[in-house]
């Protein structure tokens, strides 16, 4: 992300601070990545209801498409999907480390 100083008590304008813009894949389908709130609970594997209250309070925006449909939030299949793996890496990487390269505790 791109960052700026803004000098001691001073906060960015959100708009300063932006992610790194990446080109979807040439056959992305942007319609077939759109999932409802309610899809978007099932992958993550929690309730509806759990679903609608992150919303409300943010905790979902990283899924979100970025497009509205009639009022409603649309969120991505596919970042959840990179999301969902890229945490399987963390674990995987985690237990790694715990277990030392030999696959034994690396604790004593």
């Amino acid at each position: 992300m791109e960052r700026r100083d803004h000098g001691e008590g001073q906060r960015p304008d959100r708009s300063e601070v932006r992610p790194q813009a990446q080109s979807p894949p040439l056959d992305y389908d942007a319609e077939a990545d759109w999932i409802n709130q309610r899809q978007l609970a099932d992958l993550l594997g929690i309730a509806p209801e759990t679903a609608s209250r992150w919303a409300g309070t943010g905790k979902l925006g990283i899924f979100e498409h970025g497009m509205i449909g009639a009022g409603h939030r649309k969120y991505s299949r596919q970042l959840v999907r990179e999301y969902q793996a890229l945490k399987i890496q963390q674990a995987q990487a985690r237990m790694r480390n715990a277990l030392g390269k030999d696959g034994t505790s690396a604790r004593p």
